[in-house]
Order: structure tokens, then sequence, then C-alpha cells
């Protein structure tokens, strides 16, 4: 994508400068300090430094990413396939990247407040829309069938405005076409919805268009393609012709979500779920959490909402989940960090800082807090254990994750660990004679750690493609997650699958809600705190929370695999629950194989 860029001799900068970049021909490039690796990056190059707004009254700017610009193409140089890119925190970040207002040290005429001179609220002019999201960077979709598809992609996000009246949607045209699915568009309908100080502006979250959409991905690979098309909060993309609208307009606010839906009225009967406690007023339940039912509307406490109360559980029956991922961010405000352990090298080696943001996302999915600020997680509050096995890029080894299995197998039940979640998936070519011993090594420790009282919980992955080629998603002791779609209707069309006809695979396969997912993530990578995202690994830590939630309502009180068992228990059974007297099924989602035997498995339910 191409790159606009501003002179860094002035103050201040508008919406659209602030995303495309502001152009620092000045910086020595050598002097940044690149990675051994990407060297190559200081020459032909010149330094562009992209903000986004901050303060109390969002005025000011703070740089957020530095990216090295071939001169001649004006687009981010590659190196072996890898972005010229530095974050604050590769660099000293006073001198790189200041702080908000404050320009930084070497280059002292960056512009640091934002300047508007134009209307640009987001009011009578656009259309309010529920959620939608899917997995990160772009997925395929079906063209609608109408003769103007962008125009019906359009209508049926006004048509589904009342269901969530937090949420914007806008028809932009490019400058120039987007490459979109086997084609390319020039129009583009965003989604979005209200942030920043009071909830005064907005923030786009999805680009759509017949055959392709696009959401946010703010890890470092996807930063700078995502403030292109979707801008940051209170600051509209740069790729339209015309100005997109970046805050809310006046006698606009924002109105809280639709409530969840009731507690089913005939649950499971022998035996009692953990006790329930509201939800405190100015939480924000994200859609997974609502979906699998771990938060409800009131009747089972004192409240509107209700939640998991874990203070409920038996002393010997709490316990700590392990996230194994990109590191958890320790001084978030939502979650409950007790520790961390890492097998990465020296630079990466930190458990609780985590530069991908992934882990942390993650982690508030299982456990946000239920304090009144930001959201509430699956099973709130519940203690988060870092195993940092994926670089501030999101890549890492499966020897590793075998070790951090190992690890929790000899020292996790001295720190009360009983649940593991991995939300990524590693791809093994069924054809290569590796193959099988590889499956059979990894899903040996996977069964050990079963055996041990210690439940596995895994993405599918996010290829469309059979779990059998993925691991850990193969292993027939691991609760292997697919993702369901926005609506919770039927499986993602991204989202990897177990083969129908493998009564083995679907056994060990289940689903959770994976699109338009918000969660938590660090400051340092959004100023919120929180971000959407979809895939898979957002689908799998809604089951790692309701398996935490089982162990510790005793349910769920032997082997991994037993766990396993009870939660399918659970699933199948809200298959056969109904809303009232009429009759009408409380789930509208079934496991039902689609076309090519695809098996995404039962919607997780959030009954213990």
């Amino acid at each position: 994508m191409d790159l606009m860029s501003i002179s860094a001799a002035r103050r201040c900068a508008n919406a659209p400068e602030i995303n495309s970049g502001v152009a620092a021909k000045s910086v020595p490039m050598a002097s940044l300090g690149w990675p051994t690796a990407l060297a190559a990056c200081s020459t032909g190059t010149y330094a562009v430094f992209v903000a986004q707004r901050c303060g109390n009254n969002f005025n000011l700017l703070e740089y957020k990413a530095i990216y090295a610009v071939t001169t001649a193409t004006k687009q981010v140089k590659k190196v072996k396939g890898r972005e010229c890119s530095l974050f604050p925190q590769q660099l000293d970040k006073a001198k790189w990247f200041g702080s908000c207002g404050v320009a930084p040290r070497a280059v002292s005429d960056m512009p640091t407040m934002f300047c508007n001179s134009f209307p640009n609220c987001a009011g009578g002019i656009i259309a309010r829309t529920p959620p939608a999201g899917a997995a990160v960077a772009a997925e395929s979709a079906a063209a609608p069938a109408a003769a103007d598809a962008a125009s019906s992609t359009e209508a049926a996000a006004a048509a589904a405005a009342a269901a969530d009246p937090t949420r914007f949607t806008a028809r932009v045209t490019l400058k120039r076409p987007l490459k979109c699915g086997d084609g390319s568009t020039t129009t583009l309908v965003l989604t979005g919805s209200a942030c920043g100080p009071n909830r005064a502006f907005v923030q786009w979250t999805r680009a759509q268009a017949p055959g392709c959409s696009f959401v946010r991905d703010n890890s470092r690979t996807g930063f700078k393609s995502t403030l292109a098309l979707l801008g940051s909060c209170g600051a509209g993309p740069a790729v339209s012709d015309k100005i997109v609208p970046s805050d809310v307009c006046p006698g606009e606010p924002p109105k809280p979500p639709k409530p969840s839906p009731k507690p089913p009225t005939n649950p499971i009967s022998g035996w009692a779920p953990l006790a329930r406690m509201p939800v405190v007023a100015g939480e924000d339940v994200p859609r997974g959490v609502a979906m699998v039912e771990a938060v409800t509307d009131g009747g089972a406490c004192a409240g509107a909402k209700c939640v998991d109360d874990l203070s409920d559980a038996a002393p010997s029956r709490r316990l700590i989940v392990a996230v194994a991922d990109s590191g958890v961010d320790e001084t978030h405000p939502d979650l409950s960090y007790v520790g961390g352990t890492s097998w990465l090298d020296a630079g990466e080696d930190q458990p609780g800082i985590d530069g991908f943001g992934h882990g942390t996302h993650v982690a508030g999915i299982i456990g946000a807090k239920n304090t009144g600020k930001g959201v509430v997680g699956v099973s709130p509050g519940i203690g988060i254990y870092s195993l940092k096995i994926l670089d501030s890029y999101g890549n890492g080894v499966l020897s590793d994750a075998m070790r951090a299995i190992k690890w929790v197998i000899a020292e996790g039940p001295s720190k009360g660990i009983k649940v593991i979640n991995f939300s990524l998936a590693g791809h093994v070519d069924p054809s290569k004679p590796y193959y099988q011993p590889m499956v059979d090594l990894f899903c040996g420790v996977c069964k050990e750690a079963s055996d041990a009282g210690i439940t596995i919980v895994a993405a599918a992955g996010n290829d469309n493609r059979n779990i059998a080629e993925y691991i850990p998603a193969v292993c027939p002791t691991v609760m292997t997650v697919t993702a369901l779609d926005q609506d919770g209707a039927r499986g993602a069309s991204w989202s990897n699958y177990a083969d129908a006809s493998n009564a083995a695979d679907k056994a060990h396969t289940f689903a959770g809600p994976g699109t338009a997912i918000v969660s938590t993530v660090p400051r340092s990578i959004m100023d919120a705190g929180y971000l959407e995202l979809g895939g898979t690994s957002m689908a799998s830590p809604h089951v790692a929370g309701i398996a935490a939630n089982c162990i510790m309502s005793g349910r769920c009180n032997g082997t991994g695999a037993d766990a396993m068992a009870k939660i399918q228990e659970a699933a199948q059974s809200r298959l056969n629950m109904v809303k009232g007297p009429d009759g009408t099924p409380w789930v509208t989602y079934t496991p039902t194989p689609v076309a090519g035997g695809k098996y995404y498995g039962y919607l997780v339910w959030s009954q213990f």
C-alpha cells in the first residue's frame, strides 16, 4: 500500500496525515539501530513516523512506530520478507518516540498536536450497525447476489442497526483500487465504535467489500496497513478520497448494548454451578462472553447481569490459567497477572511484557476483571500465568510449546495451574515422513498433562483446513476450538475444522466465538488498552475460561479428558433447551457438517 507523508516542520497534523506517517528525511537511517537481520533497512530509505491521538482532550499526538520507506517507491521496505519497522520497545523511547504531546528528542520538530480544521463527525451521515470481525488481516467472503453488491453490504449493516447502537458505519470511496479477493474494489463500508475520552470519538474496526473484509491488526507486521485502511481512535484512514468521520457528533451519544439472553429455564439437573454475582456497572460485556453465556441477564443474582463469582469456589478448587503465547502485560489493570516463565532468548524473555499484544488479548477473554472498568472475562479475575513461547512478531517453535507443557506438568501443581491455553497452531504436512513421529511426540506430552489433571485448550487455526494438519489441534486430549461467524450461526469461512467422517477428531472439537472479540491489549499497542480482534485464537480462550469454571465448580474433577467430556456434555445439552412455551430452540447453531465434510463442533456453554 502506498504511503503518503507530510512535512515534519509544523507543530500539528490532521487525521489522514498522522495515519499515513510524518516523513523525517533528516534522520540518519543507520542511527536508528536496526537489528542485525534488518541492517539493510537503512539503505535507500527515509524515516516515516506514525502517531496516534492522546491527552485528556485528545488534542495531542504520541508516536507509536517508525518505518523505513524506500525513496523510489514510497513504500515500506522489506528485508527477507520482514517489514522495516521499529517500535518503542526496541529503542530509546524518549529519544525516538517522545511521549504524549512531547516530540522525540532526536527529531524535535515533529508535530505534537492534533489540528482538525474540518467537520468530520459521525452522526446523521452514518448508520449504526452491530459489531463485525474476522481473522486478522483479511478473510474471504461470498459476494452478495445483488447487482450493486457494495450497496447491499451497506444496506445489510444499516438494517442491523438496532442490534447494537454503539456501532457506526460509513461508506467511503478510495483514492485508488484496492485488491479484494480475486478482483479489486474502489469502495469500502467501514464499521466502527465509540472510543477515546467520554467515548466522543470513532474507532473504525472493519472494512468490507464484496469478496473480502479487513479487520484491525495491531501486531507489528499489520500495524501500518491497519492504520492506512482503518485509521486510529479519533483519526480516520487516509485511503479515502474524502475525510472519513472520526468524531461522534453532538447529540449522538453511544447507548449501552442490548442485554444478553436470559439463562435457560431447564438446566442440567443433579448439581449446582458456581454462585453468580452482578456485573459491576460500567463493565462492557464482549459479544463472545455473552454468546457462551458466561454473562447472562439477571435472575441468578441481584444485578441486571450476572457472572460467575469465583469466590464461591472451594479453596482447594481454585486455580490459575496459563497462557502460552507472546507474553501477558503484567501492568494491565484489568488482568490478575500472577507470574510467568519464558523460553525465549534474551531481549524477548520477559513473560510480563507482550510486544505482540496477542497473549494479553487472550488473557482478557479468559479472565478480565469485574470491577466496573473495561471488559469482563469468562472467568473474571482469575489468576493468569504467562508461558512466553512467541516473540514480539508472533513467531515461535513447537519445541518450546512442548517444553512449556512439560514445565507445567512438573511445576504447575505447586502454582495451582490446571488449564493451559494455546492460541496458536503449527502446520505439519501429513504427507511428510516426519509427520506421524512429530504428532506422536507432541500429543504424547499432551496426554501426560491430561493424565496429570491439566486441561489443554488450543486454537484450531485460521486457514480453512483440516485440524489433522496442525499441532496442538490434532492431539486427541486437547480441546480444539474452531471459530463461528459473527452471528454465531455457522463456522467462520476461514476457520479450520475437523473431518466430519473422523469420529476421533470430532470428539475433541468445540466451537467458540471468534469474530469481533473485544479484549485487553498492552497500552503500548493501543492507548485505550482494549482492541477488537478475530480468529480461532480468540475462540480458544473462551473455552479455557469455561474449563477453569468447570474445575472450580467441582463438575470437572478428574483428568483433562474428564473436563473435556463434561464440557462437551454441557454443550450438547444446550441444543435440547428451549426459550419458552413456544418451543423456540435456545441455540440456533448446530454442529451439522457443512459442504466438504467440515465439522466445527458444539458451541460451548459456560454452564458451570
